[in-house]
């Protein structure tokens, strides 16, 4: 234990004892903030566009797709997608970084990220959700990652795809998910 020592005033005296001067101590380890229990994190992406039938899903200025952005305690939506070799639709031109996925994604009701203990668990979510084929999306369904374009299904659906919905997405080369994340 460290002990620190000072005097409030170099001249004060003990009472009766000119020749003591009064001291206080005190434990520094004491006066330190308590630490938060650590969380582990997740990586959450943003609806960025919706265009002809079609959405496009990637990160926020927030987004970090090496130890994830977002702790584990929030309630988010998670981002499914079931990948059927649809074509690009028109007006959609794919790129690198802005792929086409080749599916149709949705988002499930909202999940505290904390359930999500394991591409398993968080794949059964979407296939529980929606059915047969549907699984978390994925930083790579498009190609090269950062954000891509899929299909939106049903236009009942456009509400729950309002810009700049957050939600949790999956990454497969980076412990940036809430499964995988370093608390």
């Amino acid at each position: 234990m460290q002990v620190n020592t000072f005097n409030a005033n170099s001249t004060s005296a003990v009472r009766g004892r000119p020749d003591r001067v009064s001291w206080m101590a005190y434990d520094s380890f004491c006066l330190q903030a308590v630490k938060p229990e650590a969380r582990r994190r997740g990586m959450t992406w943003v609806v960025r566009e919706v265009r002809n039938g079609a959405v496009n899903v990637g990160n926020h200025a927030g987004t970090n797709p090496y130890v994830g952005d977002t702790p584990e305690t929030a309630i988010l939506p998670m981002l499914c997608i079931r990948q059927t070799g649809l074509p690009v639709p028109a007006g959609i031109v794919p790129d690198f970084y802005h792929g086409w996925s080749g599916g149709e994604v949705r988002l499930t009701t909202p999940v505290t990220g904390s359930v999500l203990t394991s591409p398993a668990i968080a794949n059964g979510i979407c296939a529980a959700q929606f059915g047969t084929g549907w699984r978390m999306g994925e930083f790579h369904d498009g190609n090269g990652g950062h954000t891509y374009w899929a299909q939106l299904g049903h236009p009942a659906l456009l509400e729950a795809f309002r810009a700049k919905t957050k939600f949790w997405a999956a990454i497969n080369d980076q412990p940036a998910n809430v499964w995988n994340s370093v608390p």
